[in-house]
């Protein structure tokens, strides 16, 4: 099944099977920086699966906001996740 032609709940079993399946091993194997951002109150993604994400990958950051759902197109969260997003790309540049 192609990526676009899947559901929510289907993309996220996939991912989570990898986390912790044989796909795990080619996370692990991703050496460069990743940014993770996640609300506390996403409906449609669990915390967790950012959670047990930022551990698998060797080079992880986890920034977790506060009241936030899934997305963060507008307020505080978005201006939040700008923020994280800026200072992790100055970080490495």
């Amino acid at each position: 099944m192609a990526p676009e032609d899947m559901t929510i709940d289907e993309a996220i079993a996939r991912t989570l099977e990898a986390l912790s399946g044989a796909g795990a091993h080619t996370i692990r194997a991703y050496r460069n920086p990743v940014l993770i951002i996640h609300g506390t109150d996403d409906p449609v993604v669990p915390l967790s699966y950012s959670e047990r994400a930022a551990e698998t990958y060797e080079n992880a950051e986890l920034k977790i906001i506060k009241g936030a759902g899934h997305g963060f197109y507008w307020g505080e969260p978005f201006v939040l996740s700008m923020e994280y997003t800026i200072s992790f790309l100055k970080d490495r540049s």
